[in-house]
């Protein structure tokens, strides 16, 4: 597998895992100021709508050019920014959520940078000399 590859992958995985978390179990869910709810508090919109972007812009990512990597990186930053208001940190989702936008920032920037090698037997520069 190339490391772009598994960079979109990963990519794909966190933002799912963030809207999941964020709609179903407890990415920023919290009450403000850590006052007790009465209600169970509504999912943050930023959240969901950054998950939604990283989601879409790792499935470009697979087949589009490669500094939309960049964009990956920015939104995996803003998505974990976004993450941590009102999140409580012993929930082990927030937790793999973070460890998982963390890993996506890291492998879009390296996907990014890398590029294909040319093996020294498939360089042009190293064409038999006659004569």
């Amino acid at each position: 597998m190339k490391l772009s590859t598994a960079a979109s992958a990963i990519g794909m995985l966190t933002g799912v895992w963030a809207v999941g978390g964020s709609l179903a179990d407890g990415i920023s869910r919290g009450c403000p100021s850590g006052a007790p709810c009465g209600t169970t508090p509504p999912w943050n919109f930023y959240v969901v709508a950054l998950s939604v972007l990283l989601f879409l812009n790792s499935l470009v990512t697979l087949v589009g050019p490669r500094i939309t990597f960049y964009a990956s990186a920015v939104l995996s930053v803003l998505l974990g920014v976004s993450m941590i208001p009102n999140s409580s940190f012993v929930n082990p989702v927030v937790l793999i959520a973070i460890g998982l936008v963390v890993l996506t920032f890291a492998t879009s920037l390296v996907a990014v940078r890398r590029r294909a090698q040319i093996s020294e037997q498939s360089n042009p520069m190293n064409l038999p000399v006659f004569g």
